[in-house]
C-alpha cells in the first residue's frame, strides 16, 4: 500500500507544472534618459541672455538627469536645423533662446511631432510649440517708477538690441512706471540693431541721444550692438557658424 501511495504522488509530482523563475529587471535600467537641446543666438560666455540659459540648462541636467546638448546658432537657416538636428535625434525638448526661434521651431515641429520645441518669449503655438512668457514688463515698470524718483533731471535713456515686441513691451512698461511718479518724465529708447557688441551702448550715438539723463537701462542684458555704426543684417564672419556641445547625464 505504502508504495502505491508513493507511487501516486509522484505522478501527481511530474504532472503539476512547475513554478518558473522570472528574472527581476531593475525599473531604473528600462526607464529612458531625457534629452534636451538648447539653442542660443550667440556666445554663452557673454554674462548674461545666453549664459543664463546655459546655466538652466545645466540644471535641467543634474536636477533632472537629463542629456542635454547647446547649440550656438546666428542665422535662421542655422536656427532652422539645429531645431531639426534635435528632431531627429529624438530629443525630448529643444530650446530656442529668444523670439527670433519662433518660425524655425514652428517648422521644425511639423517635421518632428515627437519633440517639444519652445521658445523663450513669442506668441507661435502648436500641438508641441510653446513659448515661455517671462512678463518682465513687471520688473521693468518697477524700475521706471525707481527712475523717476531718484531722477534729477526727469530723463532716462533705455538701450535695446534688435527692436522686437519683447524687448519693446519692457521699454513700454518702464515708461509707464516712470511717468505714474512724474507725468512729464521723458524717456529716450535707442535701438542698436543687433547683439553682437558689447562694448557700443557707451558709444557717442548712444550716450547723445540722452544727453541729459541721470538713469539708463539696457533690455536685454545680452551684449547690445554698435550705436556707432549701421545695423547689419547679418552677424560677424567669426559668429556664422554652429557651434555644438553634447554633455551626458551625471553619473
Amino acid at each position: 500500500m505504502k508504495r502505491i501511495v508513493v507511487l501516486i504522488l509522484s505522478i501527481l509530482a511530474l504532472a503539476c507544472p512547475r513554478k518558473t523563475e522570472t528574472p527581476q529587471t531593475n525599473p531604473a535600467s528600462l526607464k529612458k534618459t531625457m534629452k534636451v537641446g538648447l539653442l542660443t543666438p550667440g556666445s554663452i560666455n557673454d554674462n548674461g541672455w545666453n549664459a543664463i540659459a546655459w546655466e538652466g540648462l545645466q540644471r535641467i541636467r543634474k536636477e533632472l538627469g537629463a542629456e542635454i546638448s547647446h547649440q550656438e546658432t546666428t542665422t535662421p537657416p542655422q536656427m532652422s536645423e539645429g531645431f531639426k538636428s534635435y528632431g531627429a535625434k529624438e530629443y525630448d525638448l529643444a530650446f530656442g533662446h529668444g523670439f527670433e526661434f519662433q518660425g524655425p521651431a514652428k517648422e521644425a515641429a511639423a517635421q518632428y511631432p515627437n519633440t517639444v520645441f519652445i521658445t523663450t518669449s513669442g506668441n507661435t503655438l502648436a500641438p508641441n510649440v510653446a513659448p515661455m512668457v517671462f512678463e518682465l514688463e513687471q520688473a521693468t515698470y518697477l524700475l521706471g517708477v525707481i527712475a523717476a524718483r531718484e531722477s534729477k533731471t526727469g530723463k532716462a535713456g533705455l538701450v535695446g538690441g534688435i527692436n522686437l515686441p519683447s524687448i519693446a513691451s519692457t521699454f513700454l512698461a518702464f515708461k509707464a512706471g516712470a511717468q505714474s511718479i512724474n507725468p512729464k518724465f521723458e524717456v529716450t529708447d535707442v535701438y542698436t540693431g543687433n547683439f553682437d557688441d558689447p562694448a557700443r551702448p557707451s558709444s557717442p550715438r548712444c550716450r547723445s541721444s540722452t544727453p541729459d539723463a541721470t538713469s539708463s537701462f539696457t533690455r536685454p542684458t545680452r551684449p547690445d550692438a554698435a550705436c556707432s555704426r549701421p545695423a547689419r543684417s547679418g552677424r560677424s564672419a567669426a559668429s556664422a557658424r554652429t557651434r555644438t556641445r553634447t554633455i551626458s547625464p551625471p553619473m
